[in-house]
């Protein structure tokens, strides 16, 4: 059976910002539109942050330093929960800052969309590209080896193009030979949350950020330095973006990346503009498209829908159709019962096209919004949110086999270690490093917040122990010893932290001490709502995972053995509690029986342990799972999209097909492009894009993940041998389908067809730095106990004879 195409369509060009398609190279971000009569193309660059450093932003009268901390750690352990809650809002020592937009680049043509429009995303080339009836036509691109924008415009008549830039920000343009060149200087200061006035920028304490245009095809008529006016059937524009502080001297060693000067985007277009139109795309598609190649997912079969839905005979989805009608209204057919296996499938690889466009090697971590905004003050400052949502934003990248895209994840991790070990010095007297709820370009790492409140959220401080576990989840999937080796120092520095955050309990053993369940509150002895005490469930899930991955370390490298710090976290964990049921057999999320404030909460960081951790399973845990599926249904499915995206995947683990498809339907759900309100009913936008709403990014990669896990498990082992969990949790809209690709720990790479719910064909095999290993295969009733090498192995279903 043929693939479907991998394309976003519509119709009509996008109005809303959530309409945009975007594309990029995790450098460099494009969002576009399509509008023949202007055609706007949005820039932003991911070195682009205000501030000037990781203490931009910080109050003046922070009580940020042991001795408060000291009280702080004792008024909880003591149960005063209210001074304890002073103390740390008297810790807050700041915010952190904004990723910023750069410009954009609006190309006059003056034509009409009028009927026939189409404009479209290729997910597997990676190229934007829209058409009129009449024959005008555009395709864009963000090219990773040539590290440039590339637009082209085409027509049977010549057009005449005026291009024009703006910013957000003060602009000034300028003609430089025949490039135009633009520069802003962004805020030195963006304070969080609409907090106060944003502070300009002055040489040296700010960043600039520039747009180079030239132009590669095309007859160029009039030029200034506010303009370019081209003539021609044919025009092509490059595009380059550059990130500058104007001293070096001055360049914080925490944006090492910087441009070496303002113009350095020019000289990006100088070298691109050495190659024609077909070559840069031939490039840029030989990058693209073996990437989103190592993963053929086909679900359903030609015309396949839900086998209990009710068509709507008006709604023109069907088979021959399905694979034509725009996006938005496949959304609509599916939300009307008409659930098309293909949407599923675009759905996951639009996580790993999204992984692609914002997270290459060499750039930075994507943020909230990925590396698309266009807002001074965008929403949550398009940070990095590290209490679920980046650790979201990398969950697809190990199982769906874009493990390189990882790499802008450890250099936040790296940047954190240096940065956030000041701060376990010189606020908590600890060694190790710290990272708390939310951090920027810069390297933030203190806890958050203006001294007024937000205790919930901006306590959390073992959001290093939780970045630190996909530093091990690399090993585990890829078997890469040296990498785990040069990663081990950003462990160990986690580890050493956490050992300062294990104390002894009152009641004998040791806790945590503060402790919070991030962003979720609860009604204290004294009836007040509150959000710390010792001890709660995430903290003990994650250090009991920490002491694991320990273990496991010292298992693959026989250095560690000697270091006695292991030992004493070791030692300290051992005195821990692990997760409990509450009396109505739910898992308990604080170390008290309290009641929720929100019992609803979008949060779900007691299940930590069940998914991304591998702690709680139905085979070895049965009650804490069945606690946990307890807990699920008590949150209900209504809430953002992110956490349903989160829930996805917890229901998988939880085998749980039909809530699995139950949480697809609600994630799936339209929202309209011009919602961006901080509601709790999240679904996904015109563009695919998860909706909190407003948007956030993380909720399309957790979202690919869940569905993942929902038709291949391999967290477990069973007497020292991997388990594969073969279509554990599938949804009755995919009972039928094909993967290729798939990646499953103990460096295996996993084929899969299934018919009827049942394995038809399986193929595995070991990746090249795995030596061959025992696999245990099980489908529900099924086991099968399999030799795997390098050589692939191919079998028919469990029941019954090879292939």
């Amino acid at each position: 059976m043929p693939a479907r195409p991998l394309v976003l369509l519509d119709d009509r060009p996008g109005v809303a910002w959530t309409e945009g398609y975007p594309l990029g190279n995790g450098r460099t971000g494009l969002l576009t539109w399509g509008d023949p009569d202007v055609d706007v193309l949005q820039l932003t660059d991911d070195r682009l942050w205000s501030g000037t450093g990781p203490e931009s932003g910080r109050r003046a009268d922070a009580q940020a330093d042991p001795a408060t901390f000291r009280a702080l750690r004792a008024a909880a352990l003591t149960g005063d929960l209210g001074e304890a809650e002073r103390l740390s809002d008297a810790m807050q020592v700041g915010h952190v800052q904004a990723f910023q937009p750069l410009a954009d680049v609006h190309v006059a043509l003056g034509r009409h969309h009028g009927a026939g429009y189409r404009r479209q995303l290729d997910l597997r080339e990676g190229i934007a590209s829209w058409r009129t009836a009449d024959g005008v036509a555009q395709e864009s691109f963000v090219s990773a080896p040539d590290q440039v924008v590339a637009v082209r415009w085409t027509s049977p008549e010549p057009l005449r193009l005026t291009v024009r830039l703006d910013s957000p920000h003060a602009l000034v343009s300028r003609l430089v030979d025949r490039d135009l060149l633009g520069q802003v200087r962004l805020p030195a200061d963006v304070p969080a949350h609409l907090r106060g006035d944003l502070t300009a920028g002055g040489p040296g304490r700010s960043l600039l950020g520039s747009v180079g245009v030239r132009v590669l095809v095309g007859d160029v008529l009039d030029a200034g330095d506010e303009h370019l006016v081209v003539h021609g059937t044919e025009v092509v524009l490059l595009l380059a973006t550059g990130a500058h502080l104007e001293i070096p001297s001055e360049v914080p060693s925490t944006a090492d990346d910087l441009d070496p000067a303002p113009d350095t985007a020019l000289t990006r277009l100088a070298v691109a503009a050495g190659r024609t139109w077909d070559e840069l795309r031939a490039r840029h598609v030989a990058d693209h498209a073996p990437l989103m190649d190592r993963v053929h997912l086909e679900l359903g079969t030609d015309g396949a829908t839900d086998p209990d839905a009710d068509l709507d005979p008006e709604s023109g989805a069907d088979a021959g159709t399905v694979a034509e009608r725009t996006t938005a209204g496949r959304l609509a057919d599916w939300s009307a019962g008409h659930r098309d296996p293909a949407l599923l499938t675009t759905l996951v690889q639009y996580g790993r096209y999204l992984l692609l466009a914002s997270s290459r090697p060499g750039t930075r971590a994507t943020t909230l919004q990925g590396i698309w905004n266009g807002e001074i003050r965008p929403p949550w400052n398009s940070d990095y949110t590290l209490n679920i949502n980046t650790q979201m934003n990398y969950w697809p990248v190990e199982t769906l086999a874009l493990p390189e895209c990882l790499e802008p994840l450890v250099g936040l991790v790296r940047l954190l270690s240096v940065t956030g070990a000041g701060v376990a010095r010189d606020v908590y007297d600890a060694d190790g490093w710290v990272a708390h709820h939310n951090a920027d370009g810069w390297g933030f790492a203190h806890q958050e917040g203006h001294g007024d409140g937000g205790v919930s959220w901006s306590a959390f401080a073992l959001a290093g122990v939780w970045l630190s576990r996909a530093l091990w989840e690399h090993h585990a999937f890829g078997g890469d010893t040296a990498t785990l080796r040069e990663h081990w120092p950003l462990l160990r520095g986690a580890v050493a932290f956490a050992s300062s955050w294990v104390v002894p309990a009152p009641g004998g053993g040791t806790t945590t001490a503060p402790s919070s369940s991030p962003e979720n509150t609860f009604i204290g002895p004294d009836g007040s709502v509150r959000a710390l005490l010792p001890g709660s469930t995430i903290d003990l899930a994650l250090l009991h995972e920490l002491a694991q991955t320990v273990r496991d370390c010292r298992a693959v490298l026989p250095e560690l053995a000697d270091d006695a710090l292991l030992d004493t976290f070791l030692e300290q964990v051992a005195g821990l509690p692990t997760e409990r049921l509450l009396p109505d057999g739910r898992l308990a999320e604080w170390s008290l029986d309290v009641p929720e404030a929100e019992p609803t909460h979008r949060h779900q960081s007691h299940l930590y342990g069940l998914y991304p951790g591998d702690r709680i399973t139905l085979q070895g845990t049965p009650a804490l799972a069945l606690g946990a599926a307890l807990s699920l249904d008590a949150r209900g499915d209504l809430s953002t999209g992110w956490s349903l995206a989160w829930r996805v995947a917890l229901w998988a683990r939880l085998g749980r097909g039909d809530r699995v498809g139950d949480l697809i339907d609600r994630y799936l759900t339209p929202v309209p492009a011009t919602d961006d309100g901080a509601s709790h009913a999240g679904g996904v936008y015109p563009n695919l894009w998860c909706a909190h709403p407003p948007f956030q990014i993380d909720g399309s990669f957790g979202v690919a993940a869940g569905v993942v896990e929902a038709i291949l498990q391999s967290h477990r082992t069973q007497d020292g041998v991997r388990v594969l969990d073969l279509l554990p949790a599938l949804p009755r809209v995919a009972t039928s389908g094909t993967v290729r690709g798939l990646r499953a720990r103990g460096g295996l790479v996993v084929d899969l067809t299934w018919d009827r719910g049942a394995v038809t064909e399986i193929t595995l095999a070991t990746t090249g730095a795995t030596p061959p290993r025992e696999v245990l295969l099980v489908e529900r009733d099924q086991q099968l106990r399999v030799h795997v090498g390098a050589m692939p192995l191919h079998l028919g279903p469990l029941a019954g004879p090879a292939a």
